[in-house]
């Protein structure tokens, strides 16, 4: 019983492209006009082997219909995962605080896609943990700087949404303080 089990686990390797060439060769021979199957030159051949060649038919069949049914249920999976990510990360895009809002500010006002960013910063941490930015590359700069790039989609999402960067005048006063403390780091 494992062996035949095995054998069958073996075969289920086969792409599901021989399956269906399988599945329409024992289609073509079991239902075919006999007339067809006959100017083949597989009547006698069809006739001899008509249950072998029924079974490959159904094996062939389920196997393929199977494959299909597990190729669009992961699709279907992967695309709805993908949306739930992706409205999250949209969700997460209306809730930022004044310094998120300054660092993505500065791809906007300076019509960039990349800057330098400390790679030791939580906030930095938190919106590249959130795919709104992306670390461009592994090789730092003055330090603890690494390049960021601004996601497409982020870009995208908050070109069409201008005010989600909007600030007000507590959190202007706020990210004042912030640039002028960064201009005295070292």
């Amino acid at each position: 019983m494992e062996a035949i089990i095995t054998k069958i686990l073996g075969v289920a390797k086969y792409t599901n492209k021989f399956f269906i060439i399988v599945a329409v060769g024992s289609a073509i021979l079991l239902f075919s006009s006999k007339s067809f199957v006959d100017n083949l030159g597989l009547l006698q051949f069809t006739k001899d082997n008509k249950q072998f060649i029924g079974m490959a038919f159904l094996v062939s069949a389920v196997v393929s219909v199977a494959n299909i049914i597990s190729f669009v249920y992961q699709k279907v999976t992967k695309s709805i995962s993908y949306n739930k990510r992706m409205k999250k990360r949209k969700e997460r895009l209306h809730q930022l605080n004044p310094i998120e809002k300054k660092i993505l500010l500065y791809y906007f006002v300076n019509g960039t896609n990349t800057q330098l960013l400390a790679i030791n910063d939580g906030t930095v941490r938190e919106l590249e943990g959130n795919r709104i930015i992306q670390r461009a590359s592994d090789i730092s700069r003055a330090g603890v700087k690494f390049p960021y790039n601004l996601n497409p989609w982020a870009r995208e999402y908050i070109t069409n949404n201008p005010n989600l960067l909007k600030v007000d005048d507590a959190e202007a006063a706020l990210i004042q303080r912030e640039l002028d403390r960064e201009r005295w780091e070292w």
